[in-house]
């Protein structure tokens, strides 16, 4: 449980690490080493520092126990009604609304601000000028692209594409361009258009005192014959933003342009610097592009964080139904996060949007430990089901908290992360305390045996499975297996007559006391098994039909009275010769007179030739058991050692693998 809830959370922090803020990039490194190590520290270094914790001197419930308690079991399934009432209501607004403006997260001074008007209100708004960067091989081909890029700017003047725009040929233009401009002058300088200037000005000049001669320089220009073309003034370059390139093996030039009412970012780059005309760059459209590739990107990890989230859940639980309520908290804060921004008027911007998977990775962890503590302890009033509805209460306190400081940030980002993460994390939390408790009670209620008293052979090894149904992974597979595949099961039933009392050794996790118990209603079993984790599940899913005690043969369960039946299924290879002696000598003293032993055993593979045989020498080496495997004949041989006669041997499935014995105490030794 532990190791699930630190990898989504580390998982969730370490994305951050490749958001591309640098900021965000550090909070996200610090917080997923931090718990990886905290995590690290707990597990290796804690219990040397705490091997044995003494038990308290008197018991006393503390007060913030009873309050998260109430929290948690208050209220039942209107908690439930109560927060689909209230994510009903906050779909309606749940539709995210992206804000991608990278000005926005920009944080400075009012002086800044001050300042900042005031050049803007001389100079202009720099930001939203458009610039144009030409780069050519000689100033020849310069003046080229200039003419041909004059004529177009104009066009986009005259359609208000543009409200102003300069370059150096609309004053010196090349020798195309000149041309053009000379021929439309001489249009317009006709002989009667200039006759009737000369006369105008003529009348006009000597009225306000100037001399006859006045005006014949500029006569001359309307009357040239010939153009001139003129090389731009190597004064002006810096000017009109010509330079050398850095490698001095070409020119640029850089020109300033300025949008006007239809100016269309998107097009107008794609028709000068998609075509390859200019370099353009457009701050605006620049800003808007990179907050679409964030925003897009960040969707995206948001969605494979969230994606990855669902499959490590469902591969740690291997059941759906736990997969989807483990969900079901965080589906609730996205969808409340999503509407309370709406209503507060705080669209879901960048730094939102990045926190929103730590939101996915943190708040998971509250669902999970609300779901594992049930599935292990099944009952909500139980104290160690508690304690860890106060931890979780405390981790999430103690989140909100950080969080919340984060929220009266004077950084604008900070603020926003901040905001983002208190809402997702509390509505988390919210939502593992109202949805989760009621829908657990419900779905962890023990599985009862049937009420009627019918022998069994309508039962069908099915019905075993579902005694394990939501519970931990291993024991629900391993009875779902063995029901599916164990031939065990339709062979048992033929040994047994009607038991009322069997000892189990080696138990496990109680799958064929389960099946015994299945098919006869008046039995109780009472067993023995070495591994904690299996006494503790075989003693839940076997009830008040008996017990399981943790202990290893050849000691026994103690029972009521002698019992009917023994089993020792696929036990007996794990017992030395001397331990196989003391159990079944045991065994022959606390059966009854006509009271059976059923043993099965793997006899035939010494040397795990076989599958079952290879995969369980694998097992023991992996775990360092020894395994004692013995023929048919010497398993009959210490059988009758200890005073019990052989009825059956019989093979076990089709592949042979492995051996049923069937002995009762024999009538000499019951004699005695």
């Amino acid at each position: 449980m532990g190791l699930l809830a630190t990898l989504t959370t580390v998982g969730a922090f370490s994305a951050l690490s490749i958001s591309g803020f640098p900021i965000l990039a550090q909070i996200g490194q610090f917080a997923a080493l931090g718990i990886a190590f905290s995590f690290v520290f707990v597990h290796t270094v804690s219990p040397f520092v705490l091997p044995v914790m003494p038990p308290a001197r008197r018991q006393r419930r503390l007060p913030l126990q009873r309050v998260v308690n109430r929290l948690a079991l208050a209220g039942g399934k209107k908690k439930v009604y109560a927060a689909l009432a209230l994510t009903l209501f906050m779909v309606y607004f749940a539709k995210p609304e992206f804000h991608v403006d990278l000005k926005a997260m920009n944080t400075i001074t009012e002086e800044t601000k001050a300042a900042e008007a005031l050049v803007t209100s001389v100079w202009g708004n720099v930001f939203t000028k458009i610039f144009l960067a030409l780069e050519v091989e000689s100033l020849e081909d310069l003046r080229k692209t200039g003419d041909r890029l004059a004529g177009l700017l104009e066009k986009e003047v005259a359609s208000g594409t543009l409200s102003s725009a300069f370059i150096p040929s609309m004053i010196f233009p090349g020798e195309e361009r000149g041309q053009e401009n000379f021929r439309a002058w001489k249009a317009f300088w006709n002989n009667g258009s200039v006759a009737e200037f000369k006369k105008s000005m003529d009348e006009a000049s000597s009225d306000i005192g100037f001399a006859p001669n006045a005006f014949v320089p500029f006569y001359s220009a309307i009357n040239a014959q010939n153009h001139e073309t003129r090389d731009i003034p190597e004064a002006f370059f810096t000017l009109f933003g010509i330079a050398r390139s850095r490698d001095g093996s070409g020119w640029v030039q850089f020109s300033t342009l300025t949008p006007g009412d239809n100016y269309n970012g998107e097009a107008f780059y794609a028709n000068y610097g998609a075509k390859g005309l200019a370099k353009i760059f457009d701050p605006n459209l620049f800003s808007e592009r990179l907050g679409k590739y964030l925003s897009s990107t960040f969707q995206k990890m948001a969605l494979i964080i969230g994606l990855s989230a669902v499959i490590l859940l469902f591969l740690f639980f291997m059941d759906i139904r736990l997969t989807l309520i483990t969900l079901l908290p965080i589906i609730f804060s996205l969808i409340c996060t999503l509407g309370t921004l709406k209503l507060i008027g705080h669209p879901l911007d960048i730094p939102g949007l990045m926190l929103s998977i730590v939101v996915i990775g943190m708040g998971i962890d509250y669902s999970i430990f609300f779901v594992r503590s049930y599935q292990r302890y099944a009952y909500e009033n139980n104290e160690s089901l508690g304690l860890i509805r106060l931890t979780v209460f405390m981790a999430g306190a103690s989140t909100i908290i950080g969080f919340g400081a984060l929220s009266f940030a004077d950084h604008s980002m900070l603020k926003s992360a901040g905001l983002t993460s208190l809402l997702g994390i509390c509505y988390s939390l919210i939502g593992a305390f109202a949805i989760l408790p009621p829908i657990l009670k419900n779905l962890f209620i023990p599985a009862q045996f049937s009420a009627r008293k019918t022998i069994g052979m309508e039962k069908t090894p099915a019905s075993v499975a579902k005694k394990y149904r939501h519970m931990e992974t291993s024991p629900r597979l391993s009875a779902r297996f063995r029901t599916s595949f164990d031939p065990m099961f339709v062979e048992l039933q033929g040994f047994l007559k009607t038991p009322e009392i069997i000892m189990d050794i080696g138990s496990g996790y109680g799958v064929p006391a389960i099946w015994i118990l299945e098919l006869f209603p008046e039995a109780r079993v009472f067993g023995i098994e070495p591994d904690y984790e299996k006494t503790r599940i075989s003693n839940r899913v076997i009830g008040d039909r008996g017990s399981i005690i943790q202990g290893r043969a050849p000691d026994l369960p103690a029972v009521p009275d002698p019992a009917d039946a023994a089993l020792m299924i696929d036990v007996i290879q794990y017992l030395t010769d001397d331990q196989l002696k003391l159990t079944l000598g045991r065994l022959s003293r606390q059966l009854r007179g006509e009271g059976l032993l059923v043993i099965r055993a793997s006899a035939h593979f010494e040397k795990g030739i076989c599958l079952p045989g290879l995969i369980e020498n694998i097992r023991s080496r992996i775990f360092g058991t020894k395994l004692y495997y013995r023929s048919v004949r010497e398993i009959r041989t210490r059988l009758i050692e200890a005073g019990f006669e052989i009825k059956a041997v019989e093979p076990s499935g089709r592949g042979r693998t492995k051996t049923w014995f069937l002995a009762q105490v024999s009538h000499e030794k019951t004699i005695l």
